[in-house]
Parts: C-alpha cells; structure tokens; sequence
C-alpha cells in the first residue's frame, strides 16, 4: 500500500497583506456610478485600530459620498468602531451612518479559495481568490511573497466594480491619521 502525502489548500492573504497600509486606488465603478464611472482615491486601512478612511477627490461617484456631497466634491469616508462617517471636504457638512469596514480577514472568514495564478492583471504575476458574498468577489494579491493587493472586483449584475491599487503607492509605514 502507498501513501500519498496530503499538501494543505493555500491559505488566502489578510486584506491589502498588511495590517495598516496605504494605497492610491484607480476605481472602475458603472455599478453605482454611470456619470462618473472611474476616479482616483486614497485608502488607508488600519485593523489594529479598527478604522479605515477613504478620501474622494472632485470627480469622484462614490455610492456613499453622494448622500452628502456631488462628484463634484472632495469626500472623506471614515469607518471607525463600527461607526461611519461621511464628510464633504469643502462644505465641512459631515453626517454619521452606520459604519462597515473591510475585515483584515475577509478573504479566509468568506471561505475564499484559490483560483489560479496569473500575469495579466496590470503586467504583475497575482494570485486570484474567490468567495461568494452578496456578489462574487475576486481580490488578485502578488505572488511575489509580498501579497500586496493588486486588484479586488465584482459584478453587481451585468457592470463591474473594480479597485486597480496602484503597487508603487503602496505602504506598511504610511501614518493614516495623526493621533498627536
């Protein structure tokens, strides 16, 4: 009788590789924003104290930054101890809602698996998981080690959401808020 040796599934990576980092996002959005389908944003993630934040510059269509303020507005959205709040940057006018952060861990928590390996997503070699949520969701991480995020996307109906992060603005030791 032989054995053979079981290898264990690959374990997907915790959000954006790291526990705080930062990176600029180039956004595909026709889901939620047929006028102003692509923007630009920074995003900032920081599990160990449990707060993100998303800033929106003019041009923006963020579904969440309309209840306050036009694309033609700068918006913060900050999520914090499950709290959100919404800002228009030049107005100063902020309103809170409940909040909803990204978990450091969504990809294992939903049971994502590993679909393939690939090098056609912005010239870099990433590994691509899925898991079911209220839409299938892909996250393409660097196979490089490193498991920087890369690119997460999904299909509300028929028209794309997708986040391009750009890999050169990415950072463990970018200073998401100052707490001085």
């Amino acid at each position: 009788m032989s054995s053979v040796g079981l290898v264990a599934a690959p374990q997907p990576p915790i959000w954006g590789g790291a526990e705080t980092w930062y990176s600029l996002v180039n956004m595909t959005n026709p889901a939620d924003s047929k006028v102003h389908p692509t923007w630009t944003f920074d995003y900032f993630f920081d599990a160990p104290n449990n707060r993100e934040l998303y800033m929106h510059a003019r041009g923006q269509g963020d579904e969440v930054c309309k209840k306050i303020a036009g694309a033609a507005e700068n918006c913060n959205v900050l999520n914090v101890d499950g709290k959100g709040y919404i800002s228009n940057v030049d107005t100063g006018e902020c309103c809170h809602q409940t909040g909803w952060m990204i978990p450091d861990d969504w990809l294992s928590s939903c049971g994502a698996t590993l679909n393939e390996t690939i090098t056609d997503i912005n010239g870099e070699e990433v590994n691509v998981w899925q898991c079911d949520g209220q839409f299938r969701n892909n996250y393409a991480d660097a196979s490089d080690g490193t498991d920087q995020p890369i690119r997460f996307w999904e299909y509300k109906g028929d028209d794309l959401k997708q986040w391009d992060f750009v890999r050169d603005s990415y950072s463990t030791a970018k200073e998401m808020f100052d707490d001085s």
